[in-house]
């Protein structure tokens, strides 16, 4: 692996377990095999390593959504339960999921206005690429035409983000019993009333 594409890696690690304070440009080195002044080479502080780490996560989230959001080999509903699933039950342990959940609560002071700034720009793609999957369910009547892309993706997103953290408090198990229970519910919620 490349050394710059090393430290993105290992500094996501370490940012999403420890925290942006409490990892060091001497932690990161180290993880790498390279010296701390060699580390300088590559990047002149540790808020630039956090920005790339943060603008790749960002691109390869939306290249995910892309890739899967884009099967038209699927029916929509099928589509939006596997990435649910996928995003929910997968998210324990996962680097990616541990570094977004951690920023998306708790930014560093001098870098909550790029956080937010690259949040924002995400979400926007977010949501336009689910603007097309919505429209794309309502015209083949598999969602209720009547509900807006608004309603839809925001109730969507915030039983996955509820049920990414549900194993933080109860554990996995009962994350994976939740899930079914959960897109029962969302799937009723959005499908038209005469199916």
């Amino acid at each position: 692996m490349e050394t710059k594409e090393s430290i993105i890696v290992e500094s996501r690690n370490f940012f999403g377990t420890f925290g942006y304070e409490a990892t060091s440009m001497s932690m990161i080195a180290e993880a790498v095999a390279i010296k701390k002044p060699s580390l300088y080479s590559h990047y002149k502080s540790k808020e630039d390593i956090f920005k790339d780490v943060l603008d790749k996560e960002m691109q390869d989230y939306i290249a995910h959504l892309k890739s899967v959001l884009n099967d038209n080999q699927k029916r929509v509903m099928e589509i939006l339960h596997d990435l649910m699933k996928t995003m929910s039950l997968d998210s324990t342990g996962d680097a990616s999921a541990d570094f977004y959940y951690r920023y998306a609560r708790y930014q560093p002071q001098e870098l909550k206005d790029y956080i937010m700034e690259r949040y924002t720009e995400s979400e926007n793609t977010a949501r336009v690429l689910f603007d097309d999957i919505i429209e794309r369910g309502k015209r083949e009547g598999e969602i209720d035409a009547e509900l807006s892309n608004a309603q839809i993706y925001s109730t969507y997103f915030l039983l996955l983000d509820g049920l990414a953290v549900t194993p933080d408090f109860y554990g996995k198990t009962y994350q994976e019993g939740e899930f079914d229970r959960v897109w029962e519910v969302f799937q009723r919620g959005i499908r038209p009333a005469s199916v």
